[in-house]
């Protein structure tokens, strides 16, 4: 078995744990039988929480502690979703992740070292988040610069914060540093494939990075080198043990934006019609 196989057998066992765990809590909690199966079908933010706990030694802790982060994540998705108002639910029933906010980052406190240092990373980090989001609406991007800018306070900061808590949680300071890197990185990569497929699928263009790609305002080769120097910033410093080699994921999603993403993004356009720089 590759690493790569040993990483795919436990992230895809940690998965359906994730899942099932997320829509009992969900029906617990009362949940219509629509939205528990739309929190079931989340699956890149389940799975994007369990990468972040291979710097943990003990499968058992790895799953207790993704459980966790999965359940935070969900709960941020579903604020989006309240916000957006696009996602056909009530807003009543959306407010549910309110309590899978608060029962995850309790949970979280209570296995770490300090209590404290979690409530205090959770805050400074949902500040830069809040502002950033706040930012990004108002001063939309305009070239790869400013597309940065606005993607680091949210999608990478995001799940850096993520990496932060899980080896917080673990007990695993020497980890921090680079679970959060990892976080950061990856999650940026996921924001470029997040921007190019809303192009794609909902039309997005104010901010959009696929819109600025098409206009000229963001070269292919700008954003082929912001892809590169993502895909080095996660990978993981090889100071630092982890359970399984999470570079091949990496490569995995950063392969995906520059041989899938980005040519679906051109014939889209021309498509549609769309002229392009």
């Amino acid at each position: 078995m590759t690493a790569m196989d040993a990483l795919s057998v436990e992230l895809d066992d940690g998965h359906q744990r994730l899942r099932a765990g997320l829509m009992d809590q969900m029906r617990r909690f009362g949940a219509s039988a629509e939205l528990v199966e739309y929190v079931g079908g989340l699956r890149l933010y389940l799975r994007a929480a369990y990468l972040l706990t291979v710097w943990l030694p003990e499968i058992e802790q790895r799953r207790r502690i993704a459980g966790h982060i999965a359940q935070h994540i969900v709960a941020m998705k579903l604020f989006d979703d309240l916000l957006d108002d696009d996602s056909g639910f009530e807003r009543f029933e959306l407010a549910l992740g309110l309590l899978l906010e608060q029962q995850s980052i309790a949970r979280l406190a209570e296995l770490a070292e300090d209590a404290n240092v979690v409530l205090g990373t959770v805050e400074e980090s949902f500040v830069t988040i809040g502002t950033g989001q706040l930012r990004t609406k108002r001063e939309p991007a305009t070239d790869i610069a400013s597309w940065r800018t606005h993607a680091s306070t949210y999608g990478a900061c995001f799940l850096g914060l993520y990496g932060d808590l899980a080896a917080l949680a673990g007990r695993v300071p020497e980890a921090i540093r680079p679970a959060r890197e990892f976080g950061q990185g990856f999650g940026m990569l996921v924001t470029i494939a997040d921007d190019l497929r809303d192009y794609e699928r909902h039309g997005e263009r104010i901010g959009n990075l696929g819109h600025l790609l098409l206009t000229g305002r963001v070269s292919v080769e700008e954003l082929r080198d912001l892809v590169e120097e993502m895909r080095e910033f996660a990978y993981p410093t090889p100071e630092v043990a982890t359970v399984h080699d999470l570079r091949p994921i990496v490569d995995l999603y950063a392969d995906d934006v520059l041989n899938r993403g980005l040519p679906l993004l051109f014939a889209t356009a021309k498509r549609d019609g769309v002229v392009h720089a």
